[in-house]
């Protein structure tokens, strides 16, 4: 700086070792007139206990690295490294306002504490290679339950036949019908909708469906996901086969990660993306806390 005894102040959040702050100024052997200090939120006496512990259960993984312990690190391995099938799949009832006598007599008073108060639907758009769709309850205390999926592999039909709008449009009606406690609950309150997909968009909205953009914000979504993974807010039911296979395999991509980029792999992705667009989006706009 060109003012006599001037100094700068910098105060960052770590990111990628890569990152072009770090490199070119932390880690810069040529910039000797510097002092770098490394904090964490357990330097600072004033944070009540009870707000630092919460913010520790709030983030996962590479996260945690950076926004806890305030490390440099890259974004690799498994992405959501907390799911376990035996914590995380599994079917829950539906408490609704018409079957709370029945669930009453199946699990007691209790079950009516935690209402199912929405179904929503996340939408990962894809016509010549995997259609994904995300069944979503919402419970009051924001908890969510994906209860179904739809996923249609292109590549994995007998004959690879791709569908039109009109034609999922159809399956989407179908597959909805399935399941009687939606209208428990006043129909589908929202379908989020990955926003590049104007036609499918424009197909719901003919067909009398509420439609949103999902927010595809995919670092913060998969930060919220993986919270509410790791809380014990977010389970799949087992009919959600693919869902629960790409959850095992959703990793970072190595090679974004060597540029900097943080990136997930785009392969075996679509349940993970549509869930996310569901969860976080809804999260998000309804302030459950879970954002």
């Amino acid at each position: 700086m060109s003012v006599e005894g001037a100094s700068c102040f910098c105060n960052c959040n770590p990111d990628s070792p890569y990152h072009w702050f770090y490199t070119g100024y932390i880690m810069n052997a040529g910039i000797v007139n510097k002092k770098v200090w490394h904090f964490t939120m357990d330097d600072n006496p004033n944070l009540p206990t009870e707000y630092m512990e919460s913010l520790k259960q709030m983030y996962f993984g590479v996260f945690y690295k950076r926004y806890i312990l305030g490390l440099w690190v890259i974004a690799e391995g498994m992405i959501y490294d907390m799911f376990k099938v035996d914590d995380h799949v599994k079917a829950l009832p539906i408490p609704t306002y018409k079957n709370k006598d029945e669930l009453v007599l199946r699990y007691g008073n209790d079950i009516l504490n935690d209402p199912v108060i929405a179904f929503i639907v996340g939408c990962d758009y894809g016509t010549s290679t995997v259609m994904s769709w995300s069944l979503m309850a919402c419970f009051r205390s924001g908890r969510m339950y994906k209860r179904a999926e739809y996923y249609y592999d292109v590549s994995k039909q007998t004959v690879p036949t791709q569908k039109t709008d009109g034609e999922f449009l159809i399956d989407f009606q179908n597959w909805l019908a399935g399941f009687p406690e939606i209208d428990d609950c006043g129909g589908v309150r929202m379908v989020y909708v990955d926003p590049s997909a104007s036609s499918w968009k424009l197909e719901l909205l003919r067909a009398g469906y509420i439609v949103a953009n999902a927010d595809n914000d995919v670092i913060n979504g998969i930060r919220v996901v993986g919270n509410m993974l790791q809380k014990g807010m977010y389970v799949i039911d087992p009919s959600c086969t693919n869902t629960v296979q790409e959850y095992s395999s959703y990793a970072w991509d190595a090679t974004a990660s060597s540029m900097g980029i943080d990136r997930p792999l785009k392969i075996h992705d679509h349940a993970c993306d549509s869930d996310r667009y569901a969860i976080y989006t809804y999260a998000k706009n309804s302030l459950s806390g879970v954002y």
